[in-house]
């Protein structure tokens, strides 16, 4: 097979067997990015982590910066990294009320995905009060339990 490339202009003419095809430089460059593509990726890759390294604190300062613009996508991304819930997944849960007491208001600093510790199940969205106290119970039903007869009992004696 005769392959013959030769530069005209701004396209290249590539004969094979008295067949040419033509192909713009904008071709080219498009059909060399996508051949190229993983090392492209990694090059980046390997610019970033050589900029880390050689200007960690205004690579620190530019994440703290995109962070306090951006505070919605920060909580976002930690909700999903952390309890594995999709913005979604999460608007779906939340209904604007605190799942314990109906609270309106959040009363900390903000509102806490309440889970279970040992399956790492998501059981609802709770005030800062509510996720306060059902750590202190370690969310132990008899806990309660046992205060809310405390209580009772405290009351009437």
């Amino acid at each position: 097979m005769l392959v013959k490339p030769c530069r005209m202009e701004s396209t290249w003419v590539v004969t094979v067997m008295d067949n040419p095809k033509k192909m713009t430089t904008a071709e080219t460059s498009r059909r060399h990015r996508e051949k190229n593509l993983e090392k492209r990726n990694l090059s980046a890759r390997e610019s970033a982590r050589r900029r880390r390294a050689r200007e960690p604190e205004v690579v620190r300062e530019y994440r703290r910066k995109w962070s306090r613009d951006h505070p919605e996508k920060v909580r976002a991304s930690n909700i999903k990294y952390q309890y594995g819930l999709s913005r979604e997944q999460y608007d779906a849960l939340f209904t604007g009320l605190c799942a314990a007491c109906g609270a309106v208001e959040h009363g900390g600093k903000g509102w806490h995905v309440d889970h279970d510790h040992e399956t790492g199940r998501v059981r609802g969205v709770l005030c800062h009060s509510c996720n306060v106290a059902l750590g202190m119970l370690k969310d132990s039903a008899y806990r309660v339990s046992a205060l809310l007869q405390y209580i009772g009992d405290c009351d009437h004696g």
